[in-house]
């Protein structure tokens, strides 16, 4: 039985070694391809295969002490070993967080204890290793931010420098009050450790062991005198800038004062535009009544000429018409005559030359004649035509005159019930000073009586529209004290549902953010996606002297501190879209030398951001947390992230069941 005992150890012992070396060769893969979560190698038929480091470590320690044969014991405890060692960098620190910010002004403890700004912790003694190239690699940017998100930092750098990671990392944190706070808590956590600056000072170039030190940078670290490199990367960022919060509160309350003089001149340059533009709305109301007398003026006496000059022309157009037709039979008694002549002359005749001379006159008599006659009747008709055109337009003018004697007809009208009403104001008062002289004997005539029952119907009907109004009033009233209840409810309501997503936020949050594999998460909104970045800063600046790392760096946190500027906003009015809207300027310049350098993708991670922090904190201007389904790619409601969170916790009930 012994014997027995020592194979299955000795066996143990070889599939352990074997199995450390293959996965410190690299042949069996342990990070994913997103290079956060990690993978079980040897469980391929589990369904999860996305771990953070903390669950794959109890996943390997579990199975290692377990009895599923030495097979799975051995190379689950080389896993074990395997991340204990290699893969420490991954590890998450071991971070307590105080959940509740009290906001209350900090203790001067020393007045001349300046920060550089804006507030930034430096991290040293970070882990790293060796890869393949020969160049040390360690925790990324976003690696880093996710080490220390229990301060809630605004963004995190890695120092890389061409040996590669330097095992630094740079903290930086909001630029107010709340970020001043964090920074605060930040340094405090590292020195009741004794991991401050001091400890690391003293120990440096002693065994630092493998915790973190940190502590917020001042002007000696901006000027390098603990690291170069930090300083470097610190001086890069700008010129030197030292503040404690009292000079925060300085430049915020002279900010708000420059902004109450800049809306003051404001106020009083669009009243000075508003009076200007009355006074030019006024001389132009002016002008145009002056105009409109002119045209008017200038209208009638060219009607005026217009007339007498067609009088004029159908005049002499009849004259002329009728000396023609007095020629056409002239004419015609004259050929008339001749042709009688000839007749006489035809009975004399006796040769056959004078016959043949006379019956020629004749035919040329007789065609002049109805030459004549056809004359006369085209002159006839011309003279009807005219008749008929001047009778139209006789009757147009008239039509014309009663349409201008109908309008003068109303204007007098609507004049005359003015006149009426004013009259009607002045009887009433005369009528209360009678009244008031108690001697109603001067209202006995039939037209003051026809007054009285007019201002009487007139009354009744005020007191009937007076009572509208009342009732009108009242409903309106009552319609706003409607609203303001339910405007109240709205605001608890939201109130409610605030805080009921912070809850399924923690309750997310306890069954570990980097469950990745799972349909409800956490994302920042405003953040701009690194993956587009580095892809295109690799390949543009694969060669540059100081490596593609540290100008994605460089340019990343550029751009991430200018899309929280609220001067940069790459929008404008949409064309066809409803008023207020908005779409994304691409002819910014900005966003075009951002493509032109860097490519489309880069700009859309941009432009996503902006949307965002356009959308959940328009405001503020800095990413906040939000709930989110990865399946629909949009923003999680309560009742989806809810039920997540129930069918996560009920398999993992029942588990707990069934082990008892």
């Amino acid at each position: 039985m012994e014997d027995s005992d020592s194979a299955v150890s000795d066996d143990e012992e070889e599939i352990y070694e074997n199995a450390l070396k293959e996965l410190r060769s690299g042949k069996l893969p342990v990070k994913n391809l997103d290079g956060t979560t990690l993978r079980c190698p040897y469980s391929p038929g589990r369904k999860k295969q996305c771990y953070p480091y903390k669950d794959l470590l109890q996943h390997a320690e579990a199975v290692g002490k377990g009895n599923r044969g030495p097979v799975a014991v051995g190379k689950h405890s080389a896993l074990a070993e395997y991340l204990r060692t290699d893969l420490a960098s991954l590890a998450p620190a071991a971070i307590e967080r105080v959940h509740k910010l009290e906001f209350q002004a900090p203790e001067e403890k020393d007045v001349k204890d300046l920060l550089l700004f804006p507030w930034t912790g430096v991290v040293y003694n970070i882990q790293t290793k060796l890869n393949e190239d020969g160049l040390r690699v360690g925790p990324s940017d976003s690696e880093l931010k996710i080490m220390f998100n229990a301060f809630q930092p605004d963004k995190a750098q890695a120092v890389w420098e061409k040996p590669g990671h330097m095992g630094v990392g740079l903290v930086t944190f909001q630029r107010d009050f709340v970020g001043w706070k964090c920074a605060q808590e930040f340094e405090r956590w590292f020195m009741t450790r004794g991991l401050g600056k001091k400890d690391w000072e003293s120990r440096r170039h002693k065994d630092l062991g493998t915790g973190l030190y940190g502590w917020l940078a001042r002007k000696e670290d901006y000027e390098g005198y603990g690291n170069p490199a930090v300083a470097r990367h610190l001086q890069k960022r700008g010129p030197l800038e030292l503040k404690d919060i009292g000079m925060i509160g300085e430049e915020i309350q002279s900010m708000h004062e420059a902004r109450v003089k800049h809306l003051t001149e404001t106020v009083s340059e669009k009243n000075l535009e508003f009076q200007k533009a009355m006074e030019e709305v006024q001389l132009s109301k002016v002008r145009y009544e002056n105009m409109r007398r002119e045209l008017e003026e200038k209208h009638k006496r060219e009607l005026r000429e217009v007339n007498e000059k067609a009088e004029r022309s159908a005049r002499d157009r009849m004259e002329h018409l009728k000396s023609q037709q007095m020629i056409l039979e002239s004419s015609q008694q004259k050929l008339a005559e001749r042709l009688k002549q000839l007749e006489k002359r035809e009975k004399l005749v006796q040769s056959q030359v004078e016959k043949s001379q006379l019956d020629h006159e004749k035919k040329e008599n007789n065609s002049r004649l109805e030459m004549l006659s056809r004359q006369k009747e085209v002159q006839t008709k011309h003279q009807a035509d005219m008749l008929s055109l001047m009778d139209k337009q006789q009757k147009e003018a008239g039509d014309f005159e009663k349409w201008v004697q109908s309008k003068k007809l109303r204007m007098a009208e609507k004049h005359l019930q003015e006149f009426d009403k004013h009259r009607l104001g002045e009887i009433r008062d005369v009528e209360k000073f009678v009244e008031a002289l108690d001697d109603p004997t001067l209202f006995e005539s039939t037209h003051w009586k026809e007054m009285r029952e007019r201002l009487a119907s007139i009354a009744s009907e005020k007191a009937k529209l007076e009572e509208q109004v009342v009732d009108l009033r009242g409903d309106v009233e009552s319609h706003t004290d409607t609203i303001s209840a339910l405007a109240t409810k709205e605001r608890e309501a939201n109130d409610e549902l605030v805080e009921a997503r912070k809850v399924a936020m923690e309750a997310i949050k306890s069954l570990g953010e980097a469950r990745s594999s799972g349909r409800i998460g956490i994302k920042m909104m405003g953040e701009i996606s690194p993956g587009p970045w580095k892809e295109a800063c690799k390949k543009k600046y694969k060669n540059h002297e100081d490596g593609w790392v540290s100008v994605y760096t460089k340019k990343f946190s550029m751009w991430e501190d200018l899309i929280r500027h609220p001067d940069f906003s790459p929008f404008v009015a949409a064309q066809n879209g409803k008023p207020g809207e908005k779409q994304v300027d691409y002819s910014n310049s900005k966003l075009v030398e951002l493509k032109e350098e860097l490519g489309e993708a880069v700009v859309e991670s941009v432009v996503v951001a902006v949307q965002e922090l356009e959308t959940y904190n328009p405001s503020g201007r800095y990413p906040v947390k939000e709930l989110w389904n990865r399946n629909a790619g949009s923003k999680a409601t309560l009742a989806e992230s809810f039920e997540y969170i129930l069918s996560v916790i009920k398999p993992n009930t029942k588990k707990r069941k069934v082990s008892r």
